[in-house]
């Protein structure tokens, strides 16, 4: 009778020093790994040792950087427990999952995520790694084996909360493969998607006109846009102004058919760079499209304005900031542009001068500029007084 007492002191002992260990692990304490080494020295054999090594490898995946050799130990040592229960095996298999997907090692993570998905048919998990090998496909750019298994989860659990994640990148995917049957397969993926009426569907008619744009369909391209544009709830801010430009655009390419679709570009363009609230580098860029489509008209003095206005707006003297990368982008465009015109309708001086006030602005163009400079002074003759 005493010795089982004993006994059973000893295993309350024990299951207190598991649980205090655990829920320092859970808390993210610094001294939960000790304590749980401490608790597999003494107990190596208890029942529960393997929530322990799972509770090692987590603290291991959840360091910084990852210590994926100490976790994947721990997961073997935890996997070679006789008698262990379906239950814990099938976690021990999914860490390994996340453990794949926290080192960046994304050959294993497909490898040992597709074993996951063969060994636990009924794992109320299987979305979630399903989506971990898709997205490891995706990352490696093996676009075919990606959308299959995005595919597959739709297919499989319709209602997963990773369903329209999935179709939207199975589209993605499709479309990446840079073939007309892609294309078309895309942009089927993201009707679908539409369809789901879910947060995504904004974005799946986008992409579905960027698709029919990529086709050479730009009317279709543009009535999607409209749409967009018309939708409730009303786009705003940075949706709004990308869709704008994206109608500007579309007109463009329509009006190498129809000139009266360059009007329309003209006002879409005009309107962001009046739209007090758009970044500058909105302005900058549809400042630079509205110039594009003066030269496009044959109007080269008015694109000579619309660059200037964007040189002008980015190198305003009252801009106490360094420009943005992408204000950089349409400085520099812009720039160029205006320096081709200039040179075009042979004003050199303005040209050097142009091009001087280019190379002082900085940026990855700024050596482009300055050798454009002196260039134009060296053929033409032109000495500073």
């Amino acid at each position: 009778m005493k010795e089982d007492v004993d006994a059973a002191g000893r295993d309350a002992v024990s299951q207190l020093l598991l649980e205090k260990a655990l829920h320092l692990a859970a808390k993210h304490d610094p001294t939960a790994e000790a304590a749980l080494q401490d608790f597999l020295r003494e107990h190596a054999s208890h029942p529960r040792a393997v929530e322990a090594h799972l509770a090692l490898a987590e603290l291991c995946l959840l360091d910084i950087p990852v210590r994926a050799k100490a976790a994947s130990l721990a997961l073997d040592v935890a996997k070679a427990i006789p008698e262990l229960a379906d239950g814990w095996k099938e976690k021990i298999d999914y860490t390994r999952v996340w453990l794949h997907e926290a080192a960046e090692d994304f050959p294993a993570l497909t490898t040992s995520g597709l074993q996951y998905l063969e060994t636990w048919r009924m794992s109320q998990r299987r979305d979630q790694v399903r989506m971990k090998v898709a997205q490891a496909y995706y990352r490696m750019d093996d676009f075919t084996n990606a959308g299959i298994q995005f595919e597959e989860l739709v297919e499989e659990q319709t209602e997963s909360p990773y369903a329209e994640v999935a179709q939207f990148y199975a589209g993605k995917a499709a479309m990446a493969m840079l073939t007309p049957a892609g294309m078309e397969k895309a942009i089927s993926l993201w009707e679908e998607v539409v369809n789901r009426n879910g947060s995504l569907g904004r974005e799946a008619q986008r992409q579905q006109a960027l698709a029919k744009r990529r086709q050479g369909n730009e009317v279709d391209a543009l009535l999607v846009v409209n749409s967009l544009l018309t939708s409730k709830p009303a786009p705003a801010g940075d949706e709004l102004f990308s869709l704008l430009i994206e109608k500007g655009e579309l007109s463009m390419l329509l009006a190498r058919k129809d000139p009266k679709h360059l009007d329309h570009a003209k006002e879409v363009f005009t309107y962001i760079t009046q739209d007090t609230t758009a970044t500058r580098a909105w302005r900058g860029q549809a400042g630079y499209l509205l110039a594009q489509c003066q030269l496009q008209a044959g109007r080269s003095a008015e694109a000579l304005e619309a660059c200037n206005d964007v040189v002008e707006s980015c190198l305003n003297p009252t801009i106490s900031r360094t420009l943005t990368p992408q204000e950089y982008v349409w400085l520099y465009r812009a720039g160029f542009a205006a320096l081709e015109v200039l040179k075009g309708r042979h004003e050199w001086e303005a040209a050097a001068r142009l091009a001087d006030r280019l190379a002082s602005a900085g940026g990855d163009r700024s050596e482009s500029a300055k050798l454009e400079g002196t260039r134009i002074r060296l053929e033409h003759f032109i000495w500073d007084k």
